[in-house]
């Protein structure tokens, strides 16, 4: 398996990957800083709590890092 690999992938900008467009790219294809998911429920949880977070049954909502949530 790891022959396949090397036999078949290039790294993203590598000659190799100019070369041979055949070959599948590997690396870093996005790079971005995210709130971890853990932190955001517990605001929400924490906005609940409060009073401060009205949500009804099957719907839609977003979070404050702007994250599409569905109701169960």
């Amino acid at each position: 398996m790891m022959e396949f690999q090397k036999n078949t992938t290039a790294k993203l900008g590598s000659k190799a990957l100019e070369k041979d467009p055949a070959l599948i790219p590997r690396g870093i294809f996005v790079d971005i800083d995210a709130p971890e998911y853990c932190e955001e429920y517990d605001k929400i949880v924490e906005r609940a709590m409060k009073g401060n977070l009205k949500i009804e049954p099957n719907r839609t909502f977003r979070t404050e890092a702007n994250q599409t949530c569905i109701t169960p």
